[in-house]
């Protein structure tokens, strides 16, 4: 089998997602430290073709791919991705028991897009741990799903098309980064929206606006008692907790006011200058 050559289908014969057959690179004898497992989950072979022969230069990862959100849980659901060397050897590596280091998924997809794939990973629901580190793929005219997406703790965005260095260091530093994962129960309230007809704004379901109402009204309070100042988004500090929503500078919502500043967070924020110009200031108090 030639170096490199993706075997997997995007699509089966009823048009259903399947999963991937990957090829990957052994490390060097003299490979220093042990490689690590990234998922790759678009809808365009020749995306996830270009981030494969990225990641397989560095010898550092082992590469599993899926072509939609709901391969990408069966895949870990059910395991048997085959894994085959370029030197010929085949290796069935059980993905359910395998730990994921980073997942890399566009948004943009069909039959689960990459917000609702996400979604089932935080609410614990796919076979890897909640944290698990996501970055998006995403394109300028994903720019309405960013608060979902932050929403979502997302570890970073990377734009495309993809440069491979940009790739890999941003893949190095989500893994770096632990995620403030919320209870499982935030996220299931989530409302992430259709990809083909976007809301601006994540919401919840109707029974429980109550309980959202009544965090509100506490974080009211406690604002009150504080003097909120203003910063530059690059001057955000670890436990600060924003005083208003922080905004595009088309005026569209990106991290709502109440978010408290994780290291994540900061991480994902450096890479939407890539997508979108924010608001120069934001006003923030210390919790």
């Amino acid at each position: 089998m030639p170096n490199g050559r993706d075997l997997g289908q995007d699509r089966g014969g009823d048009g259903t997602a399947a999963s991937m057959i990957v090829t990957t690179k052994p490390p060097p004898a003299n490979s220093p430290g042990k490689q690590k497992t990234v998922l790759l989950v678009d809808d365009q072979a020749f995306v996830r073709q270009i981030m494969w022969k990225a990641l397989s230069a560095t010898h550092a990862y082992k590469v599993l791919q899926a072509a939609d959100g709901m391969a990408a849980i069966n895949l870990m659901r059910d395991g048997g991705i085959k894994l085959e060397h370029a030197a010929g050897t085949d290796l069935m590596e059980a993905a359910a028991g395998a730990k994921i280091d980073c997942i890399v998924s566009d948004i943009n997809m069909e039959p689960m897009n990459g917000l609702e794939f996400v979604k089932t990973i935080r609410v614990g629901m796919a076979s890897v741990h909640r944290g698990t580190p996501v970055i998006m793929l995403t394109a300028h005219a994903d720019k309405h799903f960013l608060s979902t997406a932050f929403a979502l703790d997302v570890s970073g965005f990377l734009v495309k098309p993809v440069s491979g260095t940009v790739l890999v260091e941003k893949i190095e530093r989500a893994i770096a980064t632990p995620v403030a994962l919320k209870s499982a129960s935030d996220y299931a309230t989530l409302i992430v929206p259709d990809v083909d007809t976007p809301d601006l704004y994540a919401s919840v379901d109707a029974e429980n606006e109550q309980s959202k109402t009544v965090r509100a009204t506490d974080m009211a309070e406690q604002f009150s008692q504080q003097r909120p100042r203003f910063v530059a988004i690059s001057e955000l500090k670890v436990g600060d907790r924003l005083s208003e929503d922080l905004l595009t500078t088309e005026g569209v919502l990106v991290v709502p006011k109440g978010t408290r500043i994780a290291p994540a967070l900061i991480s994902a924020l450096k890479d939407l200058s890539e997508i979108v110009k924010l608001m120069d200031r934001v006003s923030v108090v210390n919790v």
